[in-house]
């Protein structure tokens, strides 16, 4: 994902192109091979060489593949909430599901917090059944009507994409639909998870705060 949002912002830049090779399903790791073929790529067209931008293919035996066009971000995991009888909380699931688990930066961070919520299933946290139980249940208090009500809102506003940014539109509503609303089961589970998280709870410190542990 990082890679992708890094090939999207040089594509921008004049003066600029871009070489990327790709593992096949390698994960994360240095591809040996194509260090031939990267090398050539720069010692052939030095600072300020505008003509023939090509690369040589990998060999036939190769498991990775190189271009020179700009990336798009594709979510490897996509979640879709069904219906709830409780207005609001499919709304407040898909908005974590947009912006934080198909979110390939931030969902490996906030894994442990996102199975404490209710989501899991077998393909990694996508499923979010667990996460419409919990809404449904914090839902009972009363306190959480207008929150719901103000996370559908600000999820029909939002625009999730890739990276810490794309995860923003989610913080944001939260920030602006919990804060004070200290009375509400819906804030305080999610509050109380994002405690737990030394990386995360700076992005809610101010929200949170009611639901922060004194050590």
């Amino acid at each position: 994902e990082q890679a992708v949002i890094a090939s999207q912002y040089y594509s921008d830049e004049s003066k600029v192109t871009q070489a990327w090779c790709e593992g096949e399903e390698l994960g994360h790791v240095w591809l040996d091979q194509a260090n031939t073929i990267l090398i050539d790529f720069l010692l052939s067209h030095p600072k300020g060489e505008t003509s023939d931008w090509s690369l040589v293919a990998p060999p036939d035996s190769a498991n990775f593949g190189c271009g020179l066009n700009k990336l798009e971000y594709v979510p490897s995991e996509q979640v879709d909430c069904p219906l709830s009888d409780t207005a609001g909380c499919q709304a407040y699931c898909d908005f974590i599901g947009d912006c934080v688990v198909e979110n390939a930066t931030v969902q490996p961070v906030l894994a442990p917090q996102l199975v404490a919520l209710g989501f899991g299933g077998d393909n990694a946290v996508t499923d979010c059944r667990g996460c419409l139980d919990r809404c449904e249940q914090d839902a009972l208090d009363g306190a959480s009507t207008e929150v719901l009500d103000c996370l559908a809102s600000a999820a029909d506003a939002a625009t999730c994409g890739p990276g810490v940014e794309g995860a923003m539109p989610f913080i944001d509503g939260f920030n602006a639909c919990c804060l004070d609303q200290d009375q509400s089961l819906v804030c305080g589970t999610l509050c109380t998870e994002i405690n737990n998280n030394a990386v995360a709870k700076g992005f809610f410190e101010a929200t949170c705060a009611p639901w922060a542990v004194t050590p």
